[in-house]
């Protein structure tokens, strides 16, 4: 869900509550009548909806009018966020022939969103509710002197048991709108947890030491190890007592004869493929 153009500080985590933010917030004014000139979705569902269909057609064609008025450079992500939105909300997708006029309005609005309003299949929508749901736990966790605070280590254990149990399914599937999303929390995930030293009652395999992590399925292992240990971290391994030196071999050593034990049972995997 992550946009091309959103700023810098800003991850697939942060994306998705501010876009979730904007759409209940125009839900509050769906005549757009707060900003001069805006126009109202209702001229357009006049010719397009009846019955059931009205109010939904409203709601969604304000979302669309909102990222058209305020966000057309910027839209990618949205229009991720209002398929989402659609298929993940009975009150908008009960009727599968609603996809179809929704795209009706959008062709209206320059096709604002042309080709990202359609059915995502149950199986996938599912894995992104229950992704989705972990979002606002993880937004709540504020690192502090290389401690979470604010949340419980628990909920850090479930984030990275649910990437662990789904990881491996998207091999080879970087199209799949969920393995997308799970890749941007992969990396959301590690740029929070980097500096963490401390998870008060949680195993040592669910921890990050700060520079290190122990987390070897939460990143593709050959490229972490190459990315962690040779870029970022040989100037401070230098320091490292020979003791700590040989324990990082022996798991660089682990971890490279698991590597080559998996390559040869996978027939191809997409360089930069979670």
């Amino acid at each position: 869900m992550t946009s091309v153009s959103s700023g810098e500080n800003e991850n697939s985590v942060t994306l998705y509550l501010k876009y979730r933010q904007e759409f209940n917030d125009v839900l509050s004014d769906i005549r757009n009548d707060q900003r001069q000139g805006g126009e109202n979705p209702g001229r357009k569902c006049n010719k397009i909806a009846q019955g059931d269909f009205i109010e939904p057609c409203q709601q969604i064609g304000r979302y669309l009018i909102e990222i058209k008025e305020l966000y057309k450079s910027d839209h990618l992500g949205r229009c991720n966020y209002l398929n989402y939105r659609i298929n993940s909300d009975v009150n908008y997708s009960k009727n599968p022939g609603w996809f179809e006029k929704y795209n009706i309005f959008s062709s209206q609005l320059d096709n604002i969103c042309e080709n990202y309003i359609k059915k995502i299949e149950p199986d996938i929508l599912n894995k992104l509710k229950e992704l989705y749901s972990l979002y606002e736990d993880f937004n709540s966790f504020k690192v502090q002197n290389y401690q979470i605070k604010g949340g419980s280590c628990d909920k850090i254990k479930d984030c990275h048991k649910f990437y662990v149990d789904n990881y491996k399914d998207c091999v080879g599937k970087e199209r799949n709108p969920f393995c997308k999303e799970l890749n941007n929390f992969k990396k959301s995930y590690e740029n929070k947890m980097r500096d963490v030293t401390a998870c008060v009652n949680v195993h040592n395999s669910y921890q990050l030491k700060k520079g290190i992590t122990y987390l070897f399925p939460f990143t593709p292992m050959k490229s972490w190890l190459y990315n962690h240990l040779q870029k970022k971290k040989i100037m401070q391994l230098k320091d490292v007592e020979g003791k700590t030196r040989e324990s990082l071999q022996n798991i660089y050593n682990e971890v490279n004869r698991n590597y080559l034990e998996s390559f040869h049972n996978i027939a191809y995997q997409p360089q930069g493929v979670i």
